[in-house]
């Protein structure tokens, strides 16, 4: 029974609405019955439209997003390529002179008499060479104890 007293209640809705909206009702139902139907479409236009301006903000930040990763991973690889073991040989050994180090070629100089490679006070052992108050002295001469 309240399956008819529903559909009862939503056809006496319809017809008041087509009724307002013919002027049987009168001019002031008329009036609101319009402007209730131009508020409705109002918020539907609005709606769509902000619907679809948030959706052209999200495919144009998902195209900024895609541009950026592609710049992070071109300067990853740029990165890669500056930073390479192979590149930093290169320019150590052929722009600043530098030798390639071998662990037999390796001279420890102390600046310290009580310093020594192991840690303990005392002899240097066979691959280093003690140069106290090497602070107080020149490149040349720093340069000169390591040659010896």
């Amino acid at each position: 029974m309240k399956s008819s007293n529903r559909g009862k209640g939503g056809r006496r809705i319809i017809r008041f609405v087509a009724d307002a909206l013919t002027g049987r009702l009168g001019v002031i139902a008329m009036v609101v019955g319009y402007s209730a139907c131009a508020f409705m479409l109002l918020a539907y236009v609005s709606t769509k439209v902000y619907t679809y301006s948030l959706m052209e903000d999200i495919s144009a930040c998902e195209r900024k997003q895609r541009v950026l990763k592609e710049k992070v991973g071109l300067l990853t690889k740029r990165y890669a390529e500056l930073s390479s073991m192979d590149r930093v040989t290169e320019i150590c050994e052929g722009k600043l002179g530098m030798m390639p180090a071998d662990a037999g070629r390796l001279l420890r100089v102390s600046i310290d008499a009580d310093w020594s490679p192991n840690g303990i006070h005392g002899d240097l052992g066979g691959d280093g060479v003690g140069f106290p108050g090497a602070a107080d002295r020149g490149i040349d001469e720093i340069t000169e104890v390591i040659r010896r």
